[in-house]
């Protein structure tokens, strides 16, 4: 089980926020204990493609537990891949780490951004430019800024952007409004 998006308009904003984009993959927890890495789903079934990159996850980082996304490209290559068991052209994006005891908690007190710098930490450069990678994204202090990072997603033909409370705890399984997902269509004021 993973942390899990809200739609925007089912829960106020609160700034400064942190704005990531929102790829149009297949959401996938890489688990790694005794240098193994186990790729599954947010429902917390094996996803036998993602094998490849959750070796490569466990040579980076070690022992933990990597949340982000498998992208092939497009949902449907995504898909196609999954479907078929090849993990050859898949590429996967790091948004959070958790410790494996904060993992069996089923929760993290420490800071997205503390989690997110531990990812840096351990996922080293030459990682990075490979099959894994991890999301950036960027600090935005109100509505306007928001709303323009938003229409830029929208003008490169993302899927959307995540926006993410960088003071929130991760709850594994759990819906909090801590983090949300803004996709066209969804809000037309900016």
């Amino acid at each position: 089980m993973t942390m899990l998006l809200r739609n925007f308009e089912d829960a106020p904003v609160c700034y400064p926020t942190w704005v990531e984009r929102k790829y149009d993959g297949i959401r996938c927890v890489i688990v790694v204990r005794d240098g193994v890495g186990v790729g599954m789903s947010r429902e917390g079934h094996v996803i036998a493609a993602a094998d490849g990159i959750a070796q490569i996850m466990a040579a980076a980082c070690g022992d933990g537990v990597y949340d982000g996304e498998l992208d092939g490209g497009s949902w449907g290559a995504t898909q196609s891949a999954v479907k078929r068991n090849d993990g050859r052209n898949l590429c996967y994006r790091a948004w959070d780490a958790l410790t494996l005891d904060e993992w069996a908690a089923g929760r993290s007190e420490r800071s997205l951004s503390q989690r997110k710098a531990r990812l840096v930490g351990l996922l080293k450069p030459e990682f990075r430019g490979g099959r894994c990678g991890i999301v950036k994204g960027q600090r935005a202090a109100n509505e306007y800024m928001l709303g323009g990072m938003f229409m830029d997603a929208v003008s490169r033909s993302w899927e959307g952007v995540v926006i993410k409370d960088p003071s929130a705890p991760y709850l594994v399984g759990q819906r909090s409004g801590a983090w949300q997902k803004l996709k066209p269509g969804k809000k037309a004021e900016w």
